[in-house]
């Protein structure tokens, strides 16, 4: 089963657990397509990337540990993965 895409707002909600109904949410959806339950397509992750960095100050190598586990699970589809 495809979910269709996961967009910015599920992975940055994920990555920086800060609302306290998006966050579990967004975690929950995540480890469906972990566990292979449901099928994902991502977008490029450049937006996240922007915004996470610019607008919360984190560190790319904190963005990059959060993304990159999600990018390599076998239900992601992404171009050029």
């Amino acid at each position: 089963m495809s979910i269709g895409l996961i967009d910015t707002n599920v992975l940055t909600r994920h990555i920086l657990d800060d609302h306290p109904d998006h966050s579990p949410r967004a975690s929950a959806l995540i480890a469906r397509v972990e566990r292979g339950e449901v099928m994902a397509t991502l977008a490029d992750t450049v937006v996240l990337v922007f915004v996470v960095s610019s607008t919360y100050k984190m560190p790319r190598g904190v963005i990059r540990d959060g993304v990159l586990p999600i990018l390599m699970l076998p239900s992601i589809t992404l171009s050029g993965k």
